[in-house]
């Protein structure tokens, strides 16, 4: 209880920002315009620039009511609306050609494998996987991915712990919490409910997006996987510059194709240790088929990334 009652000012220190946004005077459009002149020179109390942000983040969001708990997730340094469209595709990243920007792009990638490898082909795949293909994804994919072999280099990238180390003797619930830490600040998270693994989304990502799309804001999106609003066709553009832009679309998809599928996913040839999977497995039972699918042209979900 003593222990309990030592963190609770923790919890509340943490959160009183967003709740002084929260709570903070509505203003009209003419007011924040007024209070931003006066922000840009340094000229606003505490209670104007909490007027500020509760409109703005109004404005962000495309909302009349503030959500308490997507607010918070973009508070403190991270925003995972652009981290989410970064998986989608990313181009959707404006960021300057720096370290940055780099170690996004690291991530970016580490996490569109990792979401391949485990069983997964977009931030937006709603397949539901069995316990045991996600844990025989895990450990025949993931832990054989060179990419993920690194380990102080992940843990500096995702700020875990520095000794952090991925292996095959982890359980359904170490695995999951090890993917979530990866995937959160990105508006996703691995969810293990009733028998079966599944991607969800945080932070209303979708509906934000689709409200977005909504007030004309339109994103990058190889795969089509948002099924965003067609945009209205050019004006201006004649026939032979739009027979030139689909001969040019057609061609990269010919390409893609030629190039045939990846080398398909291994299985380990040893026998695993079923012993450290959750309760409710039973093992007795014959082994069902894992859903672990050959790759295909990785064209199709991993964007391009050489800006």
């Amino acid at each position: 209880m003593a222990e309990a009652d030592a963190q609770t000012p923790k919890a509340e220190k943490k959160n009183l920002r967003v709740s002084s946004i929260l709570e903070a005077k509505d203003l009209d459009p003419d007011e924040y315009e007024e209070i931003t002149t006066r922000k840009k020179m340094g000229k606003t109390t505490t209670d104007e620039n909490n007027q500020w942000e509760k409109h703005f983040w109004k404005r962000f969001f495309v909302v009349k009511q503030l959500d308490e708990k997507v607010l918070k997730n973009f508070m403190y340094g991270t925003n995972p609306l652009n981290n989410f469209l970064s998986l989608i595709d990313i181009r959707n990243f404006d960021g300057d050609d720096n370290l940055k920007t780099a170690k996004h792009e690291e991530k970016v990638k580490l996490i569109t494998k990792m979401l391949y490898d485990l069983g997964f082909d977009s931030p937006l795949d709603s397949r539901a996987l069995d316990p045991w293909s996600f844990y025989t994804n895990f450990v025949c994919n993931v832990l054989e991915d060179p990419a993920f072999r690194n380990y102080r280099r992940l843990n500096e990238l995702f700020d875990m712990r520095k000794d952090k180390r991925i292996n095959e003797k982890m359980s359904l619930t170490q695995i999951t919490n090890w993917t979530n830490q990866i995937l959160e600040p990105f508006s996703l998270k691995i969810t293990g409910k009733e028998e079966t693994y599944k991607l969800e989304l945080l932070n209303d990502i979708v509906e934000l997006i689709r409200r977005k799309n909504a007030r004309g804001k339109s994103y990058h999106d190889a795969g089509n996987l948002l099924s965003q609003p067609l945009k209205r066709e050019d004006p201006f553009q004649d026939d032979a510059a739009g027979a030139a832009v689909a001969a040019g679309a057609g061609a990269a998809a010919a390409a893609a194709a030629a190039a045939g599928p990846d080398k398909k996913r291994r299985r380990v040839a040893t026998q695993l240790d079923t012993s450290l999977l959750d309760i409710g497995v039973n093992m007795d039972e014959d082994e069902p088929s894992p859903q672990v699918r050959p790759k295909r042209v990785s064209s199709k979900f991993i964007p391009d990334y050489d800006w």
